[in-house]
């Protein structure tokens, strides 16, 4: 979720990077810290829009989302469980979703990729790993009991209110994502010039 302070007067991802581009390195963004997920999507929504922004890493997202509400930074992307209150509490104005589909939580807010971005996509996901040597019946075993307990209504109940989407997949698919992933943030690193810290 891309948010921004309320006194910054744009409503529309357009106008947001219209306002920036128009002051290039003037206006600083929040991130929970190096290499996190939110640092990572605006790196990467910086090298898709061409914005010249500056990072300014806090000890973690709430002293970031602080000073987000404070005005002290013009935004950041954060991720929706911690941007929640603010956003309805109209302490910061959510632009858009990094997501392809809206959230279910904040419907009226566009997507990045509907927003001129197409193909735009970063989600914050969990998933359950083993070591290789696990052998296929087990591997198979705990891929059912997971998906029968994601399943259960009462878990599905939980997940929501946590702002959690569940698309279960199978192994191989998930494999192939994590690949897709590397690949994906390896090259938002390489050509955003990130330092190793």
């Amino acid at each position: 979720m891309l948010v921004v302070h309320p006194a910054v007067p744009v409503r529309t991802l357009k106008e947001f990077i219209d306002y920036v581009q128009a002051s290039p390195g003037k206006y600083n963004y929040a991130s929970p810290g190096y290499g996190t997920s939110p640092q990572m999507t605006m790196e990467l929504f910086k090298l898709t829009t061409g914005l010249n922004m500056v990072h300014v890493p806090y000890k973690g997202g709430a002293p970031a989302l602080a000073d987000v509400m404070a005005g002290q930074v013009i935004g950041m992307f954060g991720n929706l469980p911690e941007q929640l209150g603010a956003i309805k509490g109209g302490k910061t104005r959510a632009l858009a979703v990094s997501t392809l589909a809206r959230s279910p939580q904040l419907p009226d807010v566009p997507t990045v990729a509907e927003s001129g971005f197409p193909g735009f996509e970063v989600t914050v996901w969990y998933g359950v790993c083993a070591q290789s040597s696990v052998p296929k019946p087990i591997l198979a075993k705990l891929h059912a009991t997971l998906l029968k307990t994601l399943s259960l209504p009462e878990m599905k109940a939980r997940l929501a209110e946590s702002t959690i989407d569940v698309s279960p997949t199978t192994p191989e698919e998930f494999a192939a994502f994590i690949r897709a992933e590397t690949e994906k943030w390896t090259r938002v690193v390489r050509d955003a010039n990130i330092p190793k810290q």
